[in-house]
């Protein structure tokens, strides 16, 4: 049974690389000793995490844009 390391926090990047490195070099490499599920998902977990953390968005809000005209009901 192989042992997976714990995922990454998702907003850091040297864990996070440090963490696929070995599952990406394995798929690259050394494909014929295959890959389990588990290890599949933790790698693709990992990545997903790492791209949807807050910390990659950092001027995120939850209120709308302001576009053209947007200021057209305003003045009622």
């Amino acid at each position: 049974m192989e042992s997976n390391p714990a995922l990454p926090p998702p907003n850091d990047l040297a864990a996070t690389w440090a963490f696929l490195e070995s599952g990406i070099s394995q798929i690259m490499n050394r494909l014929e000793e295959g890959l389990s599920y588990k290890r599949y998902m933790d790698l693709y977990t990992g990545i997903y995490n790492y791209c949807t953390s807050s910390r990659m968005n950092p001027g995120f809000t939850s209120e709308p844009l302001a576009g053209p005209g947007s200021n057209l009901n305003n003045n009622r």
